[in-house]
Parts: C-alpha cells; structure tokens; sequence
C-alpha cells in the first residue's frame, strides 16, 4: 500500500490572508497543515486548507523549500472503482488518489 508523505507545512501570511478575504468560508482556514501527496511525490508539497462559496471553492496550500503559497483548484475526478469514494486530492496531483493512501488519524 502506498504511503502518505505527510511533510509538515505552515500557510505565509500572505497567503492566510488570501484565504480569510474568500467569502462563505465552510470553515476558518487551516494553518499548520500536513502534505497529503503519496511518499517520495515530485514537486510541491499539497494539502487542502479551506473550503469557500458554499464548498464551490477548494483552496490548498503548495510549497516546498522556495515557495509558499496557497491557490484554488477544483477537485480530483478521480472515483474509486471498488468502494463508493472520490479522491480528495486537487485536480492534477501526482501519484495515487486520496483513496488509495492510508485514512489519516
């Protein structure tokens, strides 16, 4: 089974004002967040911090050891064949779906 990478990550400033100017936020934004890419991913680290316009809109957090940002992207398609799951993931990711990583804790 694949692994989660769960790199730790914080939202800059700048970014976490982004996130508090959307209207109809489903909730406050994240701040600390854990990357949800499958192990040893290429690229930016990603992980899902809010959710706005009544769920319409989904915001990450991207970065690695240059950048730090957040940017709206829709979510993966990607449907489970076996089970009735969606992948949680952003549209584009690298590597497995959500549903095929190990249920975060």
């Amino acid at each position: 089974m694949p692994v989660l990478c769960g790199a730790a990550g914080v939202v800059a400033h700048a970014g976490f004002d982004v996130l508090l100017s959307q209207r109809h936020r489903s909730a406050p934004p994240l701040r600390n967040v854990r990357c949800e890419l499958v192990a040893d991913h290429v690229g930016c680290h990603v992980a899902f911090v809010m959710a706005a316009e009544h769920g319409e809109s989904w915001w990450w957090a991207r970065w690695d050891s240059a950048r730090h940002e957040v940017v709206l992207r829709d979510v993966c398609a990607g449907v489970s064949e076996s089970e009735p799951d969606d992948c949680l993931l952003p549209e584009g990711h690298v590597g497995v779906h959500s549903f095929q990583l190990p249920a975060v804790g």
